[in-house]
């Protein structure tokens, strides 16, 4: 009897055990798509697309990998506020890039590898709570610096513009927009100025067990092009999983997207995008 007893106990404390690394891995899947959570992080996107436009007759692939390193820092003065630091890097490991800009089909193409231009978003926000659940609001100064290994590769223009971002989070929802614009104020003459406006979506459902379905794909004008040139108009929708590997939390997703809109020139019709991000422990007490 004893044995039994043992073993029926030994089973529920295991259920509940997991019951409870389920609610944390929910609690933490919600912590990790809050722009100005508490949790530093850093984000791998691995983008895998293909690509058309005018400048030739046939469809090409390319694979990005984007680094975003996320790093909040809690202002120890009571005011509640915190101060979001987003860096961001493209690394272009196969970009086929036309050797020149003509609007033609016959055009022969390179592939470019290397790194692209830096864009830092630093916002400064807080988070008050509602009868409904709590939301986030920051605003702050998104910057590009001119880092690309190759000119093709980059704008070689120094810009920067105002941030700002509204979230809402309920229960099993988060949602919310990330908006900025850049202007360009210095760098090679003869490229063309920045005047670019760019619109993050947020949108995220938890299924329970640290699984998630939603994206963020991130909408951009620029508005010193003409035509189809013009706009990006990603829209997706992924699955994702926050769990512990080794006792470390992690954050693995895939996303398809599909472009309403795309330079017209060159660029995306569609992309399957890789999720793979690493909680990190913070080096600055909060």
């Amino acid at each position: 009897m004893d044995l039994k007893r043992n073993s029926f106990l030994a089973i529920i404390a295991l259920l509940l055990t997991g019951s409870c690394l389920a609610d944390d891995m929910d609690a933490l899947s919600k912590e990790l798509v809050n722009p100005i959570g508490m949790k530093w992080k850093l984000n791998n996107y691995i983008e895998i697309a293909q690509m058309s436009g005018a400048a030739s007759k046939d469809k090409k692939s390319s694979t990005v990998w984007n680094i975003q390193p996320v790093m909040p820092i809690m202002l120890n003065n009571g005011s509640g506020f915190t101060l979001m630091n987003r860096p961001s890097l493209p690394v272009f490991l196969n970009k086929p890039m036309p050797m020149n800009n003509e609007l033609n089909q016959s055009n022969n193409f390179d592939r470019v590898s290397g790194i692209g231009d830096l864009t830092l978003q630093s916002s400064l926000g807080k988070m008050p709570k509602t009868s409904w659940g709590s939301y986030m609001w920051g605003t702050g100064l998104s910057l590009t610096l001119p880092t690309a290994s190759d000119d093709k590769l980059g704008s070689e223009k120094y810009a920067a513009g105002p941030s700002a971002m509204l979230v809402g989070f309920t229960e099993n929802m988060t949602f919310g927009l990330v908006a900025a614009h850049e202007w360009s104020f210095a760098g090679n003459e003869q490229r063309q100025d920045i005047n670019r406006s760019m619109l993050q979506f947020i949108y995220y459902t938890q299924l329970g067990g640290g699984w998630q379905i939603g994206d963020n794909p991130q909408w951009s004008a620029d508005w010193d092009n003409v035509g189809g040139q013009k706009y990006t108009m990603p829209i997706g929708l992924g699955l994702f999983k926050t769990l512990k590997i080794a006792d470390s939390p992690w954050r693995l997703g895939i996303t398809p997207r599909y472009y309403l809109k795309s330079n017209g020139q060159w660029g995306n019709d569609w992309s399957i995008n890789f999720t793979i991000t690493a909680v990190i422990n913070s080096p600055i007490s909060m």
